[in-house]
């Protein structure tokens, strides 16, 4: 007997899923977690985005931030932080309102 079913064995790999929380990537969160991926949730609507993390279990969410792939990025080209107007304008694409640190 053969199966139709697919599994794309994702043990040990984070997989970062936008517009994770309704929809269609709700839907392939369910299925990566399924296929064992620990999942990074980005969406702009936390609500039902908390209540889809709230509904899986917890060792399959990874908490990584679109931020710490910038910094990951800038690590492996260039030495120290990225800078502080990098970051701003970084946050400003995502729609993520923050004073600037360096303007206090």
């Amino acid at each position: 007997m053969s199966s139709s079913t697919v599994h794309f064995g994702l043990q040990g790999r984070v997989v970062i899923v936008t517009g994770a929380s309704q929809g269609i990537g709700e839907a392939c969160v369910r299925r990566l977690v399924k296929d064992g991926a620990a999942v990074a949730l980005w969406d702009v609507a936390d609500g039902p985005g908390q209540a889809l993390a709230d509904a899986l279990p917890k060792a399959s969410l990874n908490d990584l931030k679109p931020e710490d792939v910038l910094r990951q990025r800038w690590a492996r080209e260039h030495e120290g932080e990225p800078p502080a107007d990098l970051l701003a304008a970084f946050h400003q694409l995502l729609g993520e309102a923050q004073a600037d640190p360096e303007a206090t």
